[in-house]
């Protein structure tokens, strides 16, 4: 028997598990990638597409992919967060 699992009394449960956390938590970004594809006009764009695919949500948890389009149908950037 492992000694995390011996420490604790009952074989079922180890050092890793642990209750519910009793307050809110934050998940900052550890990784966001923006990739630029094609520059806009100095002049600006009427409008941009953007599409963006959540992959999951869960406990305040997400990750998400992103890709922008011009008015032409051109990719102008793709971006991923974890």
């Amino acid at each position: 028997m492992p000694e995390a699992v011996a420490r604790n009394g009952k074989e079922e449960k180890s050092s890793y598990d642990h209750p519910p956390w009793d307050t809110g938590r934050t998940y900052p970004t550890a990784s966001m990638t923006i990739e630029d594809k094609r520059q806009l006009p100095a002049k600006g764009e009427k409008w941009l597409y953007v599409r963006q695919n959540t992959k999951e949500c869960a406990e305040g948890r997400f990750d998400v992919d992103a890709t922008v389009w011009d008015v032409e149908g051109k990719l102008i950037a793709i971006s991923q967060s974890f």
